[in-house]
């Protein structure tokens, strides 16, 4: 196994033609978020015995389709977590945002990372890698977010791919919430994305998020 980087960084593992990348999960959970680019059952089982080295409780994959599962559960992998997948058309008119939303041409990552973790429980947070990784996912993203004053109070990573737009997380400071500024943020995340040629929006949350389910 060919090894690049060094824990608790973003490291890349690879053998052959096979490849994935490896980070910690978040700082308040002690597993590795393992994501495969290109590899089988034998690779991945190869992957998850390099990290073991690392020190970590275990290894999670990113969220998966059911027709996804089989190389993850043939190499040990069991159903952890569960998310729900919305969906959207954005063919038609779209409500105007409730509040102001700026887009961010250099995100503030670590007040993000603040934010993020206030907002979430401890196993759907989100590390400043993760939140990066979101934001790199699709061919275009942006950051979107709200300010009182100069203070970030949340903040949307949207980007997309062909013709759908993916909102890859949304959060906000709880301390800021019941003001309309979730809805805002997804609203202004939909017209960025039309824009961009986008007729449909998906976001995936946990099941028991009402606030999400209802943006």
């Amino acid at each position: 196994m060919n090894v690049s980087g060094h824990w608790p960084n973003a490291v890349g593992l690879k053998s052959g033609w096979a490849k994935a990348e490896t980070r910690p999960w978040n700082k308040d959970i002690n597993d590795a978020h393992l994501r495969l680019i290109r590899g089988n059952t034998a690779f991945l089982e190869r992957c998850v015995g390099t990290i073991g080295g690392f020190g970590v409780a275990g290894v999670t994959s990113p969220p998966l389709l059911q027709e996804n599962r089989g190389i993850w559960e043939r190499a040990g992998f069991e159903a952890h977590l569960e998310l729900l997948l919305f969906r959207r058309s954005l063919v038609g008119g779209l409500k105007v945002p409730v509040s102001d939303v700026v887009l961010l041409n250099n995100p503030p990552w670590v007040r993000m990372v603040e934010i993020d973790s206030s907002a979430f429980d401890p196993v759907w947070r989100m590390s400043e890698a993760g939140l990066r990784e979101a934001f790199d996912a699709t061919n275009r993203s942006t950051v979107m977010a709200t300010f009182d004053e100069e203070v970030l109070t949340g903040f949307t990573v949207v980007g997309t791919a062909g013709n759908t737009g993916y909102l890859q997380r949304v959060a906000v400071d709880p301390d800021q919430q019941g003001r309309g500024l979730g809805r805002a943020l997804v609203r202004a995340s939909m017209g960025w994305a039309v824009k961009r040629g986008a007729t449909t929006m998906l976001l995936n949350t946990q099941p028991d998020n009402e606030t999400s389910a209802k943006l």
